[in-house]
C-alpha cells in the first residue's frame, strides 16, 4: 500500500509539472498574440496614413474596415498583457513594467484608443479623416511613450 501511495503522489507531481508547463507556454504565447494584434493594428493605420498623405484615394469604406480592424485588435489585447508576460519573461517583447505596474492607467489608454477607432469607423467623408485620424493617432503614441519599449 505504501509503495502504491507513493507512485500515485509522483504520477500526480509529474502531471501537475506538465501542465504547469503547458499553462507557461500558453501565458507566453499571449506575447506572440498581442505582437500580431498590433501588427494588424498598425496595417489599418498605414491604410489611413496612406489616405490623409494623398497615397491611397479617399474610400469611406476602406477607412471604416480599417478603423474596425483596429478597434477589434485593441479590444482583443485587454487580455493580452498577463502577469509574467513582460519585460521579466525572457521573451521580446516591447511591453514595459509600466503596463503591469499602472494597469488601470494602461487600459484607460486603450480605452481612450477603441474609443477613437470607433470614431474613425464612423467617418464618412475626406475632410473628417484628419481629425479623427489625430484623436486615433495620438491615443496610440500616448500609449506607446508610457507603455511601450522603444526599438533597439
Amino acid at each position: 500500500m505504501r509503495k502504491t501511495t507513493k507512485m500515485i503522489v509522483g504520477v500526480v507531481a509529474a502531471l501537475a509539472i506538465s501542465a504547469g508547463g503547458v499553462m507557461a507556454a500558453g501565458h507566453l504565447n499571449k506575447i506572440g498574440e498581442r505582437q500580431e494584434a498590433m501588427k494588424a493594428v498598425g496595417g489599418g493605420i498605414k491604410v489611413l496614413v496612406g489616405m490623409a498623405k494623398g497615397e491611397i484615394d479617399f474610400d469611406a469604406a476602406k477607412v471604416k474596415k480599417a478603423a474596425l480592424t483596429i478597434k477589434a485588435n485593441l479590444n482583443a489585447s485587454k487580455t493580452m498583457f498577463p502577469d509574467g508576460t513582460g519585460p521579466d519573461s525572457g521573451k521580446k517583447t516591447r511591453a514595459m513594467d509600466e503596463i503591469w505596474l499602472d494597469t488601470e492607467g494602461f487600459q484607460s489608454a486603450l480605452k481612450t484608443a477603441i474609443s477613437a477607432a470607433d470614431g474613425m469607423a464612423g467617418v464618412t467623408k475626406k475632410a473628417e479623416l484628419m481629425p479623427a485620424l489625430g484623436k486615433l493617432g495620438g491615443s496610440c503614441k500616448s500609449c506607446h511613450e508610457k507603455f511601450r519599449a522603444p526599438k533597439k
